[in-house]
């Protein structure tokens, strides 16, 4: 069976910065691909293609354009320095997001921002540059090796068959896929259940929380009226990482009042 873990790295300023370009142009493939199908399907909407003209360019089209637009050798050579896997594993779900819209599954796809929680970056085993997981740290392709922030957890033994990395809230984060036999798995802790008062506990720091980022979110607004097109960006900048590392926080914590009120109804099933 495949097992997803999940941990938090300290990458240098050189892989941070490694990171966000690879991520960032697998945003801006997304975006194009989007771009592209959302106006042809407008047109076809309108009339506006003939029997001649296609209404849907798939993936592998997309990126067979980008590949002749490489070897031109025009301005998107750095579309190039992105990991050719990363690209392809974009356009793939890009595309499936169209084929979900056309089967009525969901809305039309819209597009990415780079600071979103949507904005991973997926990385596959090379010959030459592996998923590697050590102790204290993990080789990540294209990224070479990065610290973990919380040790053991990643298992050492298996291999990753692919991982993802993404940022969230100024922190970053790697994920790793391993294929793992059912029968070494460790049995879970049943009677591990949150009580009643931890429930009501969790629910009191949330709204806490909840209050908390309302009131950043009122500053925020008072620093974009008083810039009034200049000004500092940078404190804005910072308002928002603030704002970010707390709805951060109350996910977590909201995923944890749920899990333990979970366990707390099943308890005496």
């Amino acid at each position: 069976m495949k097992i997803t873990y999940k941990t938090e790295i300290k990458p240098t300023t050189e892989q941070v910065n490694k990171i966000k370009q690879n991520i960032g142009t697998c945003c801006w493939i997304y975006n194009q691909y989007v771009r592209l199908n959302t106006q042809l399907y407008e047109m076809r909407q309108r009339g506006l293609l003939d029997e001649k003209q296609a209404d849907f360019v798939s993936a592998n089209d997309f990126a067979e354009s980008i590949r002749q637009k490489l070897t031109a050798g025009n301005d998107l050579f750095w579309v190039g320095q992105c990991d050719s896997y990363a690209r392809k594993i974009t356009l793939i779900n890009a595309e499936k997001a169209f084929k979900r819209f056309f089967q009525g599954r969901s809305n039309l796809p819209k597009l990415k921002k780079f600071n979103g929680q949507d904005a991973k970056l997926h990385l596959k085993s090379k010959k030459d540059d592996a998923w590697i997981i050590e102790r204290h740290r993990v080789n990540i392709p294209t990224i070479g090796f990065v610290k973990l922030k919380e040790f053991g957890y990643l298992p050492i033994d298996e291999e990753v068959l692919s991982g993802t990395v993404s940022c969230e809230a100024g922190r970053y984060y790697v994920a790793v896929t391993v294929e793992k036999d059912r029968a070494k798995m460790p049995a879970s802790d049943k009677n591990t259940v949150g009580s009643q008062s931890d429930i009501s506990n969790i629910n009191d720091r949330i709204e806490k929380i909840e209050k908390k980022i309302r009131r950043e979110k009122r500053s925020l607004d008072r620093k974009y009226a008083s810039r009034n097109g200049s000004g500092c960006f940078a404190n804005i900048e910072k308002q928002r990482e603030k704002i970010d590392k707390l709805e951060q926080r109350l996910r977590f914590m909201q995923q944890d009042c749920w899990h333990k009120a979970v366990k707390f109804d099943r308890k005496d099933v």
